[in-house]
């Protein structure tokens, strides 16, 4: 980190927050109060709110799902190509890695999903046919990102309104519902 920036917040410019960007040499900035045209960051959460409320518009989720979706946009933006950032994404550009976007594909924000449950915890391991299965219903909220490995999905369950994760889930829409939301 070699610069904070604020907009004056007295937790901010204290002694002991001044202490500390002295001892790490980090340059503090800070904008004029009321005018938040100053602070670069004011633009993207702009973005991140405009993105959220695309998503929420978009998938019919209820409004109480605000901040599921406010999550699922930043990781979008965070994968997604950006103008600025010379064609690239933020996490390329802050790890130097090339990320993969192959779970963006997966599932849509409150596709109705099937999740395993009980001893189910994986299809390969559920004998008969998808319906005799032990599954139920949810609504897809985002990726797993701390969460086992890369292609955790998360999920909101129907019967109980809990969070939870997996990395087998499967779409209960058919191909032409799906295309149909896209």
């Amino acid at each position: 980190m070699s610069k904070l920036i604020s907009d004056r917040a007295k937790a901010q410019v204290s002694n002991k927050a001044l202490d500390i960007l002295r001892n790490y040499v980090i340059d503090n900035w800070q904008s004029e109060p009321y005018h938040e045209h100053q602070t670069p960051a004011e633009r993207r959460y702009q973005t991140v709110k405009r993105y959220t409320n695309g998503v929420l518009d978009k998938s019919g989720a209820p409004s109480k799902a605000w901040l599921l979706a406010l999550l699922y946009a930043v990781y979008l933006s965070n994968h997604l190509a950006t103008y600025s950032l010379g064609g690239s994404n933020a996490l390329s550009v802050l790890t130097g890695l090339t990320t993969d976007i192959s779970i963006l594909l997966m599932f849509i924000f409150w596709e109705p999903i099937y999740f395993p449950t009980g001893d189910a915890l994986s299809y390969a391991h559920i004998p008969g046919f998808p319906s005799e299965t032990a599954e139920q219903k949810g609504r897809f909220v985002g990726f797993g990102e701390s969460v086992r490995d890369a292609l955790t999905f998360k999920f909101l369950t129907d019967k109980t309104q809990k969070i939870l994760y997996r990395s087998t889930i499967r779409s209960a829409l058919s191909e032409a519902e799906k295309k149909e939301l896209l």
